[in-house]
């Protein structure tokens, strides 16, 4: 959305667009222009965080943002900031969560370790010493993150940089199909991480602090992420 919003796309280039990010991440956007705008509108669900224009300090949502950067009191003005791509997008981690725990197809796996074979995460020895000691319950889950930049266009630097979640406690193939993105930065370099990751470890801490509740046929979810 970023991009599109920077670049004042025609509905051509948004639909090469949306190809594109569909080859790499398939099902996680629209296929088509129309899905798009209906789905997303202007940002839809996903919230801008500005950081500021001259040193990338993070300067947050706007509701938040301080007058001027903490960092080189540069003034902080929001059409500016659009307009010049000083954002990021943040979705909540925490809806998306429980979006995927409330499918009635969706079961958390409990793995017991078995000496001497390790299929997954759940089978390892820390992973199962959270277990043994309390540390995680049955409906606490795993979150297992990476971030890495897709590059749009050949004729240019402009790249992607999505940051994608898993739940450990899916079965691998469930994985796939269920991806959490709660923050997608684009822009003509890589990330300042200290900057694009705020947002992201503050969702964990409250993850982990407050927790989730989910409800679906099977079953109800009444947990934390570790």
């Amino acid at each position: 959305m970023s991009y599109v919003l920077r670049h004042n796309l025609t509905g051509v280039a948004l639909q090469d667009l949306l190809t594109l990010f569909n080859a790499h991440f398939p099902g996680l956007v629209p296929a088509t222009t129309y899905l798009f705008h209906k789905a997303y509108g202007q940002f839809g669900q996903y919230k801008p965080h500005f950081y500021c224009i001259n040193c990338e300090t993070y300067i947050g949502p706007s509701e938040t943002a301080p007058q001027n950067c903490s960092s080189c009191n540069t003034e902080f003005d929001i059409e500016n900031s659009l307009k010049l791509g000083s954002y990021f997008l943040v979705l909540s981690l925490s809806a998306q969560i429980v979006d995927i725990l409330e499918k009635p197809d969706i079961h958390l796996n409990t793995k017991e370790s078995t000496p001497g074979i390790l299929s997954d995460i759940q089978c390892g020895a820390e992973y199962q010493k959270f277990k043994q000691t309390g540390q995680m319950g049955d409906d606490d889950i795993s979150i297992l993150w990476n971030c890495d930049g897709i590059p749009v266009f050949k004729s240019n630097n402009v790249q992607i940089w999505p940051i994608q979640c898993q739940i450990v406690e899916l079965s691998p193939r469930v994985q796939q199909g269920n991806i959490c993105i709660p923050c997608l930065w684009l822009g003509n370099s890589k990330p300042n991480m200290a900057t694009f990751l705020t947002a992201f470890v503050a969702q964990l801490k409250e993850l982990e602090q407050v927790g989730i509740k989910s409800f679906n046929k099977s079953r109800d979810y009444n947990g934390k992420c570790k």
